[in-house]
């Protein structure tokens, strides 16, 4: 098994569990979440044996799994605007620096304290709600959007002590790094 074939059953075996709870929001039928990640996790198997590289399996998944639950509310005739507005991609001539400078934050989010980093993923990465995260850790959901906003404090304060990012009609313009030494990071 290569390198890539491992990442990928990483990827499956480690996101399972968040994008049933993902889909579980947005389908009412527990058949259809299944059949949801279980295409996301085919057409990923797809993509690895035509010779796809994916640089970000996680990311990677979870967008396959809103393109694919966008198709499944299209086939039923359910309106799509509002989920479409949710999902929205960038514009295809930023998509590109907008992948950059997603992998770019990953070791900043990676790099916080764990109580800080675990809420930012499961309730602004992962979409689980604070109440769920709350109950989930045993706390009140006001020590959760504390430790969500003391999360995004730091996390801007490391990117913008690494990384200059300039944006444009709230999309990322441009971006590089800073002259501090910030260990490989942006």
């Amino acid at each position: 098994m290569n390198k890539q074939q491992n990442a990928l059953e990483e990827a499956v075996n480690s996101l399972q569990t968040r994008l049933r709870r993902y889909l579980r929001k947005r389908l009412s039928d527990i058949s259809d979440v299944d059949d949801v990640i279980q295409e996301a996790f085919l057409k990923a198997l797809n993509a690895q044996k035509a010779g796809k590289n994916i640089d970000n399996i996680h990311a990677w998944l979870f967008a396959v799994a809103k393109t694919t639950l966008v198709d499944l509310y299209r086939s039923r005739g359910v309106p799509t605007e509002q989920l479409e507005d949710d999902l929205a991609e960038p514009g295809n001539d930023n998509m590109q620096l907008h992948q950059e400078v997603a992998l770019c934050v990953r070791p900043f989010i990676e790099s916080l304290p764990e109580k800080y980093r675990d809420t930012l993923l499961a309730t602004q990465i992962e979409g689980m709600s604070l109440t769920e995260y709350a109950q989930e850790q045993g706390l009140s959901v006001s020590a959760i959007k504390s430790r969500v906003a003391r999360a995004r404090k730091i996390l801007k304060q490391d990117l913008l002590s690494c990384c200059r990012i300039q944006f444009s009609n709230g999309k990322v313009a441009d971006y590089g790094k800073t002259d501090s030494g910030c260990n490989g990071k942006c």
